[in-house]
């Protein structure tokens, strides 16, 4: 797929798969805003429906689940991590501020508080690391666009959420 770049603000000329890859808290600010128009918008909810529901690889044959911290002083996103789920079970025990998700959601450090850049930064230094192979990995325009045209990237069966991040009863998920 061609993205369309941006002719408006902040990002103005980046496309959105990079601009998720980078800024997802300006993303979802603005996807849910409807800042979005025209073909952008069509790109848009696109890139919301995978940007939730990223597959997490599997390690050594092992089923992963994402484990997200939230910093207890804050309340903020605090980290993600890939673990197996007996590991995520005894996380859990240990830890009385952590979520478990099936797929990586990059709406998360938003949900939990708007405006978290710091913690959009820590999601997506994650998410080069787990995906990308480092967390210091380059993500430019053209590595970002093909990894939101693979199919294989996202689980489809995961709840899709509304645009305004509550999850759809199965009966409005298209």
């Amino acid at each position: 797929m061609i993205w369309t770049p941006l002719g408006f603000g902040e990002h103005k000329g980046e496309t959105l798969p990079r601009i998720v890859l980078s800024d997802p808290d300006y993303f979802f600010w603005a996807y849910r805003k409807g800042i979005f128009r025209g073909v952008v918008a069509a790109e848009a909810d696109k890139i919301a429906e995978r940007a939730t529901r990223i597959k997490i690889p599997e390690k050594e044959g092992e089923k992963r689940v994402a484990v997200y911290h939230l910093h207890s002083p804050t309340g903020t996103f605090g980290g993600l991590r890939l673990m197996s789920e007996s590991e995520a079970e005894d996380d859990e025990e240990d830890s009385f501020a952590a979520v478990r998700n099936d797929v990586i959601d990059l709406s998360v450090p938003r949900r939990i508080k708007a405006y978290d850049k710091s913690g959009g930064k820590l999601l997506i230094r994650a998410v080069k690391l787990y995906l990308f192979g480092s967390a210091t990995a380059r993500l430019t325009t053209k590595r970002c666009a093909a990894f939101f045209d693979d199919n294989a990237n996202f689980a489809f069966d995961t709840p899709r959420r509304r645009r305004d991040g509550r999850q759809r009863r199965a009966k409005e998920d298209p």
